[in-house]
């Protein structure tokens, strides 16, 4: 399994996680976790990790990516804004838990490297289908 979105020069391994080990891939080396919400899939690595750093460059309605777990789906952003974690809960720009949003078919995040108290800010982008 992999993901690549070409424009921004990211391609990585994906590996499915179970809940419990999906710290442990995203701390790997070229490896990204893929986490089964109920509402859509969420893809997660580390900003450092082979240039996921880059995501913050994604560009609603231009920026495309696939995803291969068997089957390859393509994929356009429809928007991009910074979130945090905190509490191992992922919330948007409005502070809105993420695996809540509809309208969405894939999320792919990654830490920006900042700290805002307890929480880790993340860059968040949201894709649809194409």
């Amino acid at each position: 399994m992999n993901f690549s979105i070409p424009s921004l020069f990211i391609s990585k391994p994906l590996y499915y996680s179970n809940g419990h080990n999906a710290q442990q891939i995203v701390d790997a080396p070229h490896s990204a976790v893929l986490l089964r919400w109920p509402n859509f899939p969420v893809i997660a690595d580390h900003a450092s990790d082979e240039g996921t750093w880059r995501l913050q460059y994604t560009i609603p309605n231009l920026t495309t990516c696939w995803v291969n777990d068997g089957v390859r789906k393509d994929y356009v952003c429809i928007r991009k804004q910074r979130g945090n974690i905190a509490d191992g809960k992922l919330y948007d720009a409005a502070g809105a838990l993420v695996k809540n949003l509809k309208g969405i078919d894939l999320c792919i995040y990654t830490c920006t490297g900042r700290k805002k108290g307890k929480a880790t800010e993340v860059w968040l982008t949201y894709w649809r289908r194409k």
